[in-house]
């Protein structure tokens, strides 16, 4: 197994300050255990704030980089400030709910797509058992929790804003999800089956002992889950449920306050999940020279950077053209995928 140290010193200090709330709260049994899991929780959940806001930072340069622009540059140095300005911005923001608007699910529909994001990311190791919660099918977890979000949008559009375009954002998101679960489903499928396994610690073993990443066994496979990973996270050019000329913001566009601050931090929660679960199935995870941790986000920061470039550089598609691509090509291509896996399961024994 190997170790990060990283992670060690990190995590150690997050543990033994929850321990420490627990022997002065002199708590035991049942209580214990679920203050000890808070605190972790809050720990991990600053952790992760802080890689968001580094991402949302690297995506607005990279797209001033490729629009020959110089991006954020006046507040703070180099703009670094900027991300602190837009949280503030959008506390003191107006909440504004439209009249038919069901109150329970308007002001509760943001919070549970992020929670569902979080639950997804609880899961996931960023280094060889070093996840937030430790299950025994962890892969499973983590694509049920993920295939959440739609489910969520899907109830919740309508009903918690009572917009047109909120139904058709719904609607479109309806049939996005119809057309990228499949593919996605079948590319995850195929890893797991070379590894034996419904583990992602395991599947990263498996590529480190054969020292070969599944993307270059499963060449088909790694393109297909990147291109259905792309219609996952509902970012352009597959952005079609919240398509700006069209819908003006789909299912979001009632969602205001901190509301569209977390509905805004979705998409970047959805993007860091599938590209660690990418980095993982077809890249060796953590696998590498150095930190463990710091070998899996940069593999996991050049699978976002390659997604940003896409968004910037395709033109979106029309919904019937995104379904004509997922069932005409990546639906048999995620198929094939999954037979050839098996061929070479069946070689190897």
């Amino acid at each position: 197994m190997t170790e990060s140290p990283i992670i060690n010193t990190v995590w150690g200090f997050v543990v033994k300050l929850a321990e420490d709330l627990v022997s002065a709260l002199e708590l035991s049994g049942i209580a214990r255990e679920g203050v000890i899991l808070l605190v972790k929780s809050l720990g991990f959940l600053l952790l992760f704030t802080l890689n968001l806001l580094l991402l949302i930072y690297l995506e607005r340069k990279v797209l001033g980089r490729i629009h020959n622009r110089r991006s954020i540059t006046e507040t703070g140095p180099f703009g670094t400030l900027q991300l602190i300005a837009d949280f503030l911005k959008l506390m003191i923001k107006e909440d504004i709910r439209p009249f038919n608007a069901d109150v329970l699910l308007n002001y509760m529909s943001a919070p549970l797509f992020v929670l569902a994001g979080f639950l997804a990311l609880s899961v996931i190791p960023w280094a060889d058992g070093a996840s937030l919660i430790k299950v025994k099918y962890n892969l499973l977890f983590a694509v049920a929790f993920s295939s959440l979000i739609p489910g969520i949008v899907l109830l919740f559009a309508f009903p918690g804003q009572f917009s047109k375009y909120s139904l058709l954002g719904a609607f479109r998101e309806g049939l996005k999800y119809l057309s990228e679960e499949i593919p996605l489903g079948l590319c995850v499928i195929a890893p797991a089956l070379l590894a034996r396994s419904l583990d992602m610690s395991t599947i990263v073993r498996i590529q480190e002992m054969i020292r070969l990443p599944f993307a270059v066994i499963l060449p088909v496979g790694a393109v297909v889950h990147f291109i259905a990973m792309s219609m996952a996270t509902g970012r352009s050019p597959f952005d079609i449920s919240e398509a700006e000329s069209e819908l003006v913001a789909g299912w979001r566009t009632d969602i205001t306050a901190m509301k569209f601050g977390l509905a805004y931090m979705l998409e970047y929660l959805s993007l860091f999940v599938n590209s660690a679960m990418f980095t993982i199935l077809y890249l060796g995870g953590w696998a590498g020279p150095g930190d463990p941790l710091i070998c899996f986000l940069v593999k996991v920061y050049v699978v976002m950077i390659a997604n940003m470039v896409v968004r910037v550089t395709i033109f979106r598609p029309r919904p019937d053209q995104v379904i004509s691509i997922s069932w005409r090509y990546l639906i048999p291509l995620a198929a094939i995928n999954v037979l050839w896996a098996t061929f070479l399961l069946s070689i190897l024994g």
